[in-house]
């Protein structure tokens, strides 16, 4: 298994379907929560067109 490092953490309150949708996805992928957010972030980042 790879590990990455991420020095930086964000928190954030969700509402009850947006946590749903991130454990959902967490399990159904085999992920852990904050991969699955992190995949979710980066999607939205890119349909957003906002570069990194």
């Amino acid at each position: 298994m790879i590990y990455t490092k991420f020095p930086a953490s964000l928190a954030l309150k969700l509402s009850q379907n947006q946590r749903r949708v991130v454990e959902r996805m967490a399990e159904q992928e085999k992920k852990s929560l904050g991969e699955a957010a992190r995949e979710l972030l980066d999607a939205g980042i890119d349909a957003r067109g906002i570069e990194c």
